[in-house]
């Protein structure tokens, strides 16, 4: 996506280059931080097991172990060691894990604040077309929650809207 005809080989598209978008240039170096081999020695530190754990995953398979004790890389092969294993203790794979949740969630974040910065400056750019708000769906709570499930029970009832999904504001 952001490079010319999606091929990593070719220069930045150059609307990603002339933007003023912050959170889409942040989103742009988040992506570069899962791994990228050019800059793969000033990057995340760990990306590149990342990457490695993620080609396992999907390609062969990932032997997680509750203790790991690494071998040293002897001069003969070991005929008993399975090659297609790719080897991590539990704890190491959780704190992974929760380093992907981590860049994941940021990920999210800069989307939706780049998708926010595109949006007010198309707003800005003045009125060129229909424009339809979108309301959020209420639940019946009303967003509160209940004290009692009969509570709930009765204001379903007692509305208009027996699922309960819309309310009136």
């Amino acid at each position: 996506m952001w490079y010319e005809r999606c091929d990593p080989a070719r220069p930045v598209r150059p609307e990603f280059l002339q933007s003023k978008n912050l959170p889409f240039r942040a989103l742009y170096w988040l992506a570069k931080d899962l791994f990228d081999p050019v800059l793969q020695d000033a990057m995340e530190p760990d990306a590149k097991e990342l990457y490695t754990i993620r080609n396992h995953l999907e390609h062969s398979y990932l032997r997680v172990h509750e203790i790991l004790i690494r071998k040293k890389p002897s001069a003969t092969p070991d005929p008993w060691t399975d090659r297609l294993a790719y080897s991590v203790a539990r704890s190491e794979l959780n704190a992974k894990t929760i380093q992907l949740y981590r860049l994941a969630r940021a990920g999210l974040i800069y989307l939706a604040l780049g998708m926010h910065q595109e949006e007010n400056k198309r707003d800005r750019a003045g009125p060129k077309g229909l424009k339809m708000p979108m309301a959020s769906i209420v639940g019946p709570t009303g967003g509160r929650s209940e004290s009692s499930p009969s509570a709930a029970s009765e204001r379903r009832a007692a509305s208009p809207d027996p699922s309960g999904l819309f309310m009136q504001l």
